[in-house]
This record gives structure tokens, C-alpha cells and sequence, in this order.
């Protein structure tokens, strides 16, 4: 497992941008953790303090819904909730927060929604402790002996990528000969019906849900041997600002104990492998958020061709 701490500055120097997991394979190097932003004014107390102090954890999750990751809201009698594999994990951190600010109050993780390409800006202003959302860590090519077989298999086709996220980047710098579609959100890839999309991309093990359940006009691709065709493997991360070097290793320590006591694997598991039904979750463990974000939530825009190309 990786658990190395990235800067705005070193990605920027890499020509990478952080965005979602593209055809990745889900927690391959799970831990890591990297500061992507810096705050306009100086905090006057340590974050952790602060996050004590509260007795809140302001935690941003993209307004997109990410299945498994992320499930679009419910209603329930308790008020409006999300639930899935972050929202889980978002618990485990604001529980041991908790433990470390005295278990005297309970640390409660408060949700803001927002648009994936925002969520840096958000976490600038310092209105957020941290945000996760299926993020991912780093955007590496593909190997050259394989770049030319994906790019004739793609040739001719109309593939359509969120815009912002590593897999549209990966369809930007790779494939040339395709006519590539920028959407607003997977589901409104999904929803398109004009032009007609042959392909779309995104983290694998989001493919892998959404076409066994909830998608069923649509397939993975898979090499002649049946596996999936990977484009791209990426590491699952959790974003703070930079300056919160305190937080950054709570973190970091948090996500390798419950790494190696096998509680990452099993929410894997329980996210991505098992039968359940996400609303009868969402009631009984999902997250609130504020109700004037719903409208947004269900609203996952559109797609339109990319231009210059």
C-alpha cells in the first residue's frame, strides 16, 4: 500500500490534475492521503483543535451520485439522506475524532454537496475539513505497447467522459480519433439519447455497479480473455488543505488501522459484492444534508461535444 502526501504545487508539476478514479481499480493503494489547496488567511488555531471545539466535521461530497460510493438522496422520516461506501467511511472518521477530542460530545460529520469541480474551491474559502467522493490520487498513462491497440479499438466511436475527472482527461490525451462527449455527470451520460454514446468512462468498480443493477442496457468491455479493460489504475484519497499537516496524519494513521484490521475490506465488500437495498440503508445509517440541496442533486445536467478537436 502507498500512503504518500501530494501538494497542489507537486501535481501541478507533473501535469496531473486530481479527479475521479478512471477505470481504476477501487482502494488499490488505500490510504493515501494528499493536500490539494491552500487557505487565503491563516488559521489561528491548529484544524484539529478547531474540529474539537465544533464538534463538527465539515465534509464535502460531490453532488453527483457515485454508486456505490455516493447514492443519489432519500427521504426518509428522519429528513433527507445519502448514504454508500464514502458516507461509511466518513462515519469511522468523525468516531475516531471523536476518541481524540475526549469523547466528552460526539464529533458529527455535517455533509455539503456540491458540483465534483467545485469541491476544491469550497475547501479554499475553508468551508470544508476535508472531502472525499471516490477521488483519485494520481492519473498515470497508458503502457505505449498498449496505447495503440485502445486507440484503434476506440476509433470512430463517440465516448463520453464527466468533464474534470481523470477518464476524460485519459480520453483528451489518448484518444485522438473518437468523438468525445463532455458530461455534466455519469447519469446524464446515461441519459443522453442525441448523439448516440458508444462508450462512456469512469472508475471501474462504479461500471461494475451500475451495469449489474442499476444500468442494464449497458455492459463493461472486456479483453478477448473476458477481464476488464482497464485504462488506467489509480489510488483512492481523502483531500485536506495543505497546511492541516495535523489532520493529514490522523488520517493517514486512521486509514492504515482500519486498513490492517480488515474493516477497509469489508465495507468493500459490503458496498461493492453484496445484495442490498440503498434506501433501507439510507434510513438506517445514511447522512443528512441540507434539503435546499435536493433539487440540485437530482439535476446531473448535460453532455456536449468537446470542442478544438
Amino acid at each position: 500500500m502507498i500512503r504518500r502526501i501530494w501538494s497542489l504545487k507537486e501535481l501541478g508539476s507533473q501535469g496531473i490534475v486530481p479527479s475521479l478514479i478512471a477505470f481504476g481499480l477501487f482502494l488499490q493503494g488505500c490510504g493515501l492521503v494528499f493536500d490539494a489547496v491552500e487557505l487565503v488567511q491563516p488559521l489561528a488555531r491548529d484544524e484539529m483543535s478547531a474540529i474539537c471545539s465544533r464538534g463538527q466535521l465539515r465534509v464535502g461530497i460531490s453532488v453527483e451520485p457515485f454508486r456505490p460510493f455516493v447514492f443519489p438522496a432519500v427521504f426518509t422520516d428522519e429528513g433527507v439522506r445519502v448514504t454508500g461506501l464514502d458516507v461509511e467511511l466518513i462515519r469511522e472518521v468523525a468516531d475516531a475524532l471523536t476518541i481524540y477530542c475526549g469523547g466528552q460530545k460526539p464529533i458529527v460529520p455535517t455533509l455539503r454537496l456540491t458540483r465534483f469541480r467545485d469541491l476544491f474551491i469550497e475547501m479554499n474559502e475553508g468551508h470544508l475539513d476535508l472531502f472525499v467522493s471516490s477521488i483519485g490520487g494520481n492519473v498515470p498513462g497508458a503502457r505505449p505497447d498498449t496505447l495503440a491497440a485502445i486507440q484503434a479499438g476506440f476509433s470512430g466511436l463517440t465516448v463520453a467522459a464527466q468533464k474534470g475527472t481523470a477518464s476524460y482527461l485519459y480520453a483528451e490525451a489518448n484518444l485522438k480519433n473518437i468523438r468525445l462527449l463532455i458530461c455534466d455527470s455519469l447519469p446524464a451520460a446515461v441519459e443522453t439519447k442525441d448523439p448516440s454514446i458508444d462508450v462512456i468512462l469512469t472508475n471501474h468498480s462504479i461500471l461494475d455497479y451500475v451495469t449489474k443493477r442499476v444500468w442494464p442496457g449497458w455492459r463493461l468491455l472486456t479483453r478477448n480473455d473476458g477481464t476488464p479493460l482497464i485504462l488506467t489504475q489509480e489510488y483512492f484519497s481523502i483531500v485536506t488543505v495543505e497546511e492541516h499537516r495535523r489532520l493529514q496524519w490522523f488520517l493517514n494513521n486512521l486509514l492504515y488501522r482500519i486498513a490492517e484490521s480488515g474493516r477497509l475490506e469489508r465495507m468493500r465488500r459490503r458496498w461493492l459484492e453484496e445484495d442490498y437495498a440503498p434506501t433501507r440503508r439510507a434510513t438506517t445509517e445514511g447522512l443528512p444534508f441540507e434539503v435546499s440541496k435536493v433539487p440540485e442533486h437530482y439535476d446531473q445536467g448535460q453532455c456536449r461535444f468537446a470542442t478544438g478537436r
